[in-house]
């Protein structure tokens, strides 16, 4: 039998609060089912959506954006 996580073992999972766990599924952004009313989470399909949804952070391109957005801010002062 398959295990599912309840909330608060996903936001572990996920490192995210709970009130962002419910958020997101209050808003159908992550994968997750209610049985009885509780809202319970396929673990594989968790760690999916996490990798399809991971913004890199430090790759050359952000580090650009960053630079360019911090110069634009310098411009308008």
């Amino acid at each position: 039998m398959k295990k599912y996580l309840n909330s608060q073992e996903a936001a572990d999972l996920l490192c995210l609060s709970l009130s962002k766990l419910y958020k997101l599924t209050m808003s159908r952004q992550i994968p997750h089912k209610k049985v009885f009313s509780r809202l319970r989470f396929d673990p594989e399909q968790l760690i999916l959506w996490l990798e399809e949804n991971v913004i890199e952070i430090n790759t050359e391109e952000a580090l650009q954006k960053q630079a360019e957005k911090i110069s634009q801010g310098r411009d308008h002062v």
